[in-house]
Parts: structure tokens; sequence; C-alpha cells
């Protein structure tokens, strides 16, 4: 019993002791590495000088930073607080009449040389803190050449886009996967949604700019795969100029067309979808956001035209990719001759909004000051940047879901693309739900006789297909709670 009990007080003792080398190696590691006692703070900073202090708790900014994170020197931090960092301590809102929120003046006790502001009351992501942190010296260590500031990170941002990119489509997505859901349980006048053809045609634009997002952000993921992988060669650094292009534009095309679906999809909920506990109402706060990160519409646009002004052959290789996409055959062996006059009738107006475009945009690859010459660099010069960067986007998409259809002979697949090419590509802008407008009046069937040259009428199940996905010919099952 006794050696019982020695082993026992010998073995409570060891724990204790790991426990405390445990707990050394942290206060030492948090102080190494300059974190709060109470949990780690992972941060992006910019900073500004500490005399535009009073504009920054404002939200805007009167000059630009030095580029270190040190000195007097305020700083805007976007992160994650972890490990059990109370957001009350710091407060929230906009602040009282000097500027200052009401959590100011707590300190992190890094040495006295970290500061919390305040946090900022959003409309949406919350669960991404974003705050004010007053950096006062604090080492900074410099990652780049001076003046190479820009260039360095443009690798990291064109990373960041290609995720806001999927982050949209995955919005989009989960939007109308409830969207679905919810018209094959919920009847009105007298039957279910899946069965009133307005509703279809209403998820099938949904469907078909969500099928545009995604192919366009695949194609990029592709491209930058190449560019990681691919040793120095042609077809890198073909690849890495067309990623230049395409990224931006499908962040813009993406970010754009999730607010636009999910705030349908919400609305083909009707009153239920404005419950949170539908899951649609943070879905559209979280996705206004996607626009603005690492670059507005306008910004992003104005980023394309550089792209074309400085490297012009990247339009030569954005039209043969165009091209490589349009250059395929029905696989399908079913009303194969159909399939092809549809095809090529998609392919003509494709290729006939690519002139129209390439025109468009030749004043800017050869050089000249813009496409009018009233314009310039200050003034008008980016007028039409906005609608050059859609264009391109549509473009793709046009091209991709005519690929994608001749690849998989389904007439639901066909319909995404006709739809998508008639009414997408014919003006400038947007126009409905991301450049694809609702309620055409798709009845009768695609082996009909074309009303004409080459335009085909879709039946209601190809409608349904491509409205309700693969579970549309499943029996609805009852209800639920949530919905």
């Amino acid at each position: 019993k006794e050696r019982k009990e020695r082993k026992e007080r010998k073995q409570q003792k060891e724990r204790k002791e790991r426990k405390k080398r445990k707990q050394q190696k942290e206060r030492k590691e948090r102080k190494e590495h300059a974190l709060p006692p109470n949990g780690t703070l992972t941060c992006f900073l910019v900073t500004v000088p500490k005399s535009h202090k009073r504009a920054a708790n404002h939200g805007s900014l009167d000059g630009d930073g030095d580029g270190f994170a040190g000195g007097d020197h305020m700083g805007y931090v976007h992160g994650y607080a972890h490990g059990g960092v109370d957001e009350s301590r710091y407060g929230h809102g906009e602040g009282d009449e000097s500027g200052h929120g009401p959590g100011e003046g707590v300190e992190v006790d890094v040495e006295g040389s970290v500061k919390i502001i305040r946090l900022k009351d959003k409309l949406g992501t919350r669960q991404l803190p974003t705050g004010e942190i007053q950096l006062t010296g604090v080492p900074g260590i410099q990652i780049s050449r001076e003046g190479r500031g820009i260039s360095t990170i443009s690798q990291l941002v064109n990373i960041t886009r290609l995720h806001t990119a999927i982050a949209a489509t995955s919005y989009m997505s989960k939007a109308l996967l409830l969207a679905q859901d919810y018209a094959r349980k919920r009847i009105a006048f007298g039957s279910l949604l899946q069965d009133n053809e307005l509703h279809l045609e209403t998820l099938a634009s949904i469907r078909v700019v969500t099928t545009a997002g995604l192919m366009i952000t695949l194609s990029c993921a592709k491209h930058r795969g190449r560019v990681e992988t691919l040793r120095e060669g042609v077809h890198r650094r073909e690849s890495d100029l067309l990623l230049r292009l395409l990224t931006p534009v499908a962040k813009i095309y993406a970010s754009k067309c999730c607010v636009m679906a999910v705030s349908e999809a919400l609305e083909c909920l009707g009153g239920m979808g404005y419950i949170e506990s539908s899951g649609l109402p943070v879905l559209l706060r979280d996705g206004q956001v996607l626009p603005i990160w690492e670059g507005t519409t306008n910004v992003l646009s104005m980023d394309v035209r550089r792209v074309i002004l400085k490297h012009p052959k990247v339009m030569d290789l954005f039209e043969s990719e165009v091209e490589r996409l349009l250059c395929c055959d029905s696989k399908s062996k079913t009303n194969i001759h159909e399939q092809n006059r549809l095809s090529n009738t998609l392919k003509a107006i494709v290729r006939g909004r690519m002139k129209f475009v390439l025109k468009e945009l030749s004043g800017y690859r050869h050089g000249s000051k813009a496409r009018h010459a009233t314009e310039n660099r200050h003034s008008g010069g980016y007028k039409y940047a906005r609608d050059d960067a859609i264009n391109i986007a549509k473009l793709f998409c046009g091209a991709a879901l005519i690929h994608h259809a001749a690849y998989t002979g389904v007439a639901s697949d066909w319909l995404a693309a006709d739809m998508y090419v008639r009414t997408g590509l014919q003006e400038n802008g947007w126009g409905g739900i991301g450049g694809v407008n609702v309620g055409r009046g798709i009845t009768s069937s695609m082996t009909a006789k074309h009303r004409s040259e080459g335009e085909f009428r879709f039946d209601l199940s190809a409608l349904k297909e491509l409205a309700l996905g693969a579970a549309c010919h499943q029996k609805p099952q009852p209800l639920r709670s949530r919905l």
C-alpha cells in the first residue's frame, strides 16, 4: 500500500512538472512572437502615420504609409482572434464624438507596444473580426526591395482573388440548392413550385449563372496550376499571361453574380427565405463583401485595362483560348444533327460578339490613347473599362458553356448554353441575373422545327432538369421544419 501511494505521489509530481514546463514554454513562445496573453491574434496590417489616427477611426485615410509595421503608426487589423479573446472587452460601434471606439485604451500586454483601438461592427462576415490596432515601437521586417512592394504582393493578391471567386461560386451553389429543395416541397396555387414554369425559369437562370461562374473560376485554377508546376517555357508564360487577365475578370463576374443570384434565391423562398434559420440571410450578408474584397469592380476593371495596355498579346491568347473551347463537336449520338445545328448557331453568336469586343479593345491593344479620340488616361480613359471586363467574362463563359454542352450532349446543358449565349451576349452590361434574362417562355421540344434559322425550342423536361438538377424526378418528400 505504501509503495502504491509513493508511486501515485511521484506520478502526480511528474504531471505537475510537465504542466509547468509546458506553461513556461508557451509563455516564452508568446513573448517571442509578441502574441496577446489570452490568445493568438492573426492579422494583416496596413500602417499609416499616427497623425492620421482620427481619420483612421472614421474609416478614411489622408496619406500613405511607409510600408513598415513599426514605429508610431496606426495599423488596420483584419484577422481572427483565437483562444478566448473577449470581444466585449474591446467594444463595437462607431465610437463617440472624438472618433474613439468604446473599447479604446485596452492594451494587450506585449511590452506595451500593441493597443487594440476597437473592433468594427460590420454588415456581414462577423466570424472574421475586423478592427484597428496601434503599434508603438514594434520592430518591422522589410520583405521586398524598396519600390517593389506592389509587384511582390501581386502574386498573393491574385491567389486571394481566385479564392474570392471560389467563395462566390460556393455561395451561389448553396443558395441554389436551398431554393431547389424548397421548390420540391412548397405547394402554391394547388401544385408544387417545381411544376410552375415561371419559377423553373428563375431557378434555371440562377443555375446557368452559377455554372458560368464555376467555369471561369476553374479555368483560372487550371492556369494557376500550370504556372506553379510547369517549368519555364512557352506554355507557362502563356498561362501566366492569361492568368493576369482572367483572374480579375473571374473575380468581378463571380462576385457580382453572387449577390444577384443569392438575392434571387432568397426571393424564391418567399417569407421563409427572410428567416435566419433558412440559411440564406447570412449568405446574402456575407456575399455582399465579395465584390469589395481584393479590389472593387472598378479597381479590377482598371487592372484588366492595364494588363491589356502593358501586354497587347494577352487578347490574342484570349481569342485562341475561346476558339479552343468553341472547336468541339457534340459527342452524343442522339439528336446529333439538331445539336450540331444549334452548336453552330451559338458558336456564330459568340464569334460575332468576340469580333465586336476585340474591335472595341483594338485601341488599347495597339497602344493608342483610348477607343475614342476625346478620351485621355485621367478623365475618360477608364470610362469603358468596366463594360470591357464584363464582356470578356461573358464571352469566356459562353464559350465554356458551349464546350461543356458539346461534351455531355445533355439537353439541359444545351439549354443552359442557349439561355446564356442568346440573352447574355447581346449587349453591354448585365441584364437579368448576371446577364441571363428570365422569362423566355421555353416550351415545345428540342427536336421540333425551329422558329427561325438555327433557333430551337426546348421541352419542359429539359427546363426542369436544368432548374432542379438530377434529383428533379425523385418523389417529393414532406416539407422539412427548417424550411
